[in-house]
């Protein structure tokens, strides 16, 4: 499936297509890094990629995974809220009792 991303970093807006299953999951490698060179196309530049405005509010979202730390893993939009809420817990959670997150989303939902 074809999911749109939208994001605004240093460098301006971004839009772009990123092919994977319907449900997300965890990208390629060679997709990690042609996403990379999208967010920052230049070789000598350190602005790793971020600041900025973030995502846009619509389309599907990328985060690093947890399991591979060298890869994206792609949120669709459909659940999106679904991690935005987790995320929030978590971060309450550990700002609330000063412990270290160790449950993970997962972009696939479970049945």
């Amino acid at each position: 499936m074809y999911h749109k991303l939208s994001i605004h970093n240093f460098h301006g807006w971004h839009h772009f297509v990123v092919i994977a299953p319907i449900e997300g999951g965890v990208l390629s490698v060679s997709q990690t890094r042609r996403i990379r060179k999208i967010l920052c196309p230049y070789s000598d530049c350190c602005c790793g990629g971020g600041y900025g405005e973030g995502w846009s509010n619509e389309g599907a979202r990328l985060v690093w995974s947890d399991d591979y730390p060298d890869r994206y893993e792609l949120i669709p939009e459909a659940r999106r809220k679904e991690y935005e809420e987790f995320k929030q817990t978590i971060e309450k959670d550990v700002k609330d009792d000063n412990v270290r997150p160790v449950e993970k989303f997962s972009p696939r939902p479970t049945v």
